[in-house]
């Protein structure tokens, strides 16, 4: 009897502890956080919460119910009539996918690839409808990939030539870049990279905005319940939402207040080779180095490194100082036929001891089969002589 309770325990509990770890994974994905507390309407109602912080646009909102641990559909809401004043953008070297990055799909990237040895580079010519002032660059990576190594930004407006120096060459450590408040209608950002780089997003934070604009989010409220709304995330999260109504109409909306964004104590950045060294600023996205070497400082990770250029980098590569992209190995010790002088195995280097092992084995075999031969004798009736015979 106990251990049928204590299997049915294990088939409750279970899909409960599973659900746990599912959402803590989820939550720390987002950097940022806001607590609502109980909500005070009697019927479930559409509720408006008022987002005081600057939002880049297709920004990512998580509602979560706290007292049932689902999450709920909400509704990004903003009174501008034109927001998005980014206009077009342009790459050199030229990138098929640029438009990707003013899109606001923060699922979509445009893809720098990696091309020759040492820092490769991007210029992206920023192009607005009209003047911004500005001081503040917003750039959001893919994805599990590193920060471009440098940043030197230019500002200027389109009917002159020549643009000024906002950001002078320097080393990029976060996403988000500060500068001496500027004001222009075209930016040109050149960013140096050693590693693949694909950017989702990048916008400028309007410091006076040329139009008075709202942003409030909406979602549906139950009675007596809390809400806590997760943004800001640095990775894609797999969440299933409830089905929600009609968000969109402004009939019956209860306006919260203003509640103030938070640092979410449960994020956890994103490492997706698990050896504690954040992908943004991680010199081998893809393999674990905790170490960070880097011999000859490309600013690549040796272990993401190709040094003999054969298109296989060094940790998956069983010669990584001669080219060998067949990576032939007939001895199967982990060393490429090209490189390796001296086998490895005992039996290879003394190449007599097969042969007396088989000698060996020849001779044990016809000792025991000799053996054998002289145990087996035929079987003799007991020979019984007369007494009268002899006499």
């Amino acid at each position: 009897m106990k251990k049928i309770l204590f299997t049915l325990a294990c088939l409750i509990i279970s899909p409960v502890l599973v659900a746990s770890a599912q959402i803590n994974e989820t939550e720390s994905a987002f950097k940022k956080v806001i607590e609502i507390p109980q909500v005070g309407v009697i019927v479930p109602t559409v509720v408006s919460l008022p987002l005081t912080g600057t939002f880049s646009l297709g920004e990512d909102f998580y509602v979560k119910e706290v007292e049932t641990n689902t999450y709920v559909g909400s509704y990004f809401k903003s009174t501008s009539d034109d927001l998005d004043l980014r206009e077009e953008i342009k790459s050199t070297p030229f990138t098929p996918a640029t438009n990707q990055l003013i899109d606001s799909e923060f699922s979509s990237f445009a893809e720098f690839p990696v091309s020759g040895e040492g820092n490769n580079s991007v210029t992206l010519e920023l192009k607005m409808k009209e003047p911004i002032t500005t001081s503040r660059l917003n750039l959001r990576l893919s994805q599990y990939v590193a920060l471009p190594t440098t940043i030197e930004l230019k500002a200027g407006m389109s009917n002159d030539p020549n643009k000024k120096i906002a950001v002078a060459k320097r080393s990029m450590n976060s996403e988000t870049i500060i500068f001496p408040e500027t004001t222009a209608d075209t930016f040109e950002i050149t960013f140096e990279y050693i590693q693949p780089l694909r950017i989702s997003d990048l916008d400028f934070a309007v410091t006076f905005p040329t139009r008075d604009s709202t942003q409030a989010l909406r979602f549906l409220a139950q009675p007596n319940y809390s809400y806590q709304v997760y943004f800001d995330r640095d990775r894609p999260v797999n969440v299933r939402f409830v089905e929600s109504g009609n968000l969109r109409l402004d009939e019956g909306v209860v306006v919260l207040p203003a509640y103030s964004e938070q640092n979410n104590i449960a994020y956890t950045p994103s490492d997706i080779d698990d050896d504690g060294i954040r992908d943004a600023v991680d010199n081998c996205v893809g393999v674990s180095n905790f170490d960070q070497i880097d011999i000859d400082g490309n600013g690549r990770g040796d272990v993401c490194d190709d040094y003999d250029k054969d298109g296989i980098i060094n940790s998956e590569d069983n010669c990584i100082n001669q080219p060998n992209r067949a990576q032939a190995d007939e001895d199967y010790d982990g060393v490429g036929d090209i490189c390796d002088s001296e086998e490895s195995r005992f039996t290879e280097r003394n190449q007599w001891i097969p042969w007396v092992g088989m000698g060996t084995a020849i001779v044990v075999i016809l000792i025991l089969f000799v053996l054998v031969a002289r145990g087996q004798k035929p079987d003799q009736e007991p020979v019984v002589v007369d007494e009268e015979e002899k006499v």
